[in-house]
């Protein structure tokens, strides 16, 4: 009986203690704009990892996993690889954005208290130029001596020009991914597509070559996190490609949940449709 009691007064103790930390964590106040004013020349913090229930922060120590962006309640950052993956800064026209090409693994930003928001829109540019060329869908590789005795590729560009977006591959795109957990390890793993994920909810391309601002779609407004790379690359490139992108002024609101008027449809004709299958395999029979 003792032990009984003493079992439920700790797993209360710990719920209890678990509620007060998550409830310690300032919620963003929404609707908000992150407009990166802040970033540092290099920010190689890893939002992706589970961060410390205390606090929403990034996981640490920051010698190991670097130090996360924060603003207005949300956290920047790259996904895990175990290298030295980071994100820039850049200064245009004496404005600051949030600056990925080909020695990252993407952007990632959450919530720091993890909870779900709607992403809105974003200013998206990806300029073609000599930092994000045209490959187009058969490039050529050249084989350089990468000095240790061994050789890495190279592809060579069709065009770094602008007027060129024509010659574009099938695989010259950029990925949006939305997810319904905050934290998502293994995004950069081995066998990781880049693409597909079991928390996966939303998702978006944007041609290579765009600028200007991007609206997100519906799928977008109730999601826990998000992550924009490179198609085919969720890791840091180990050929010698080169693409790049520029971040801006990412509008964030409040989360809209599917209605639950909707949830009752949906459930609804999943019942019918489960019962017609019995009423046919009845028949069949």
């Amino acid at each position: 009986m003792q032990k009984s009691i003493f079992r439920c007064l700790t797993t209360s103790s710990l719920i209890l203690a678990s509620s007060q930390s998550l409830a310690a964590i300032t919620p963003p106040t929404l609707p908000t704009v992150i407009g990166f004013s802040a970033l540092g020349t290099a920010t190689a913090g890893k939002p992706d990892l589970p961060a410390n229930p205390a606090t929403g922060g990034c996981p640490g120590p920051s010698a190991i996993y670097g130090t996360c962006y924060q603003e207005d309640g949300f956290l920047v950052g790259v996904v895990y690889e175990g290298g030295g993956e980071h994100i820039h800064s850049a200064t245009v026209s004496g404005n600051k954005r949030a600056q990925y090409h080909a020695d990252s693994t993407g952007i990632y930003i959450r919530a720091k208290d993890s909870s779900a928001f709607s992403l809105d829109s974003m200013d998206f540019f990806a300029p073609i130029n000599a930092g994000n060329p045209i490959y187009g869908d058969n490039p050529t590789y050249t084989a350089y001596d990468d000095g240790n005795g061994g050789q890495y590729l190279v592809p060579e560009p069709v065009s770094s020009s602008p007027d060129d977006t024509a010659f574009l591959g099938d695989n010259e795109y950029w990925e949006i991914l939305g997810f319904n957990n905050a934290a998502n390890p293994g995004l950069a793993g081995a066998t990781s597509d880049g693409t597909n994920y079991s928390t996966r909810v939303a998702y978006q391309t944007v041609a290579n070559g765009f600028q200007g601002n991007l609206l997100l779609n519906e799928d977008f407004r109730n999601i826990n996190a998000f992550w924009i790379h490179y198609h085919g690359f969720p890791r840091v490139p180990d050929i010698g490609i080169s693409f790049g992108m520029q971040l801006d002024n990412v509008n964030i609101s409040t989360a809209v949940p599917i209605p639950s008027a909707a949830w009752l449809l949906i459930t609804g004709l999943a019942g019918i449709w489960t019962a017609a299958g019995k009423l046919r395999d009845r028949s069949e029979a």
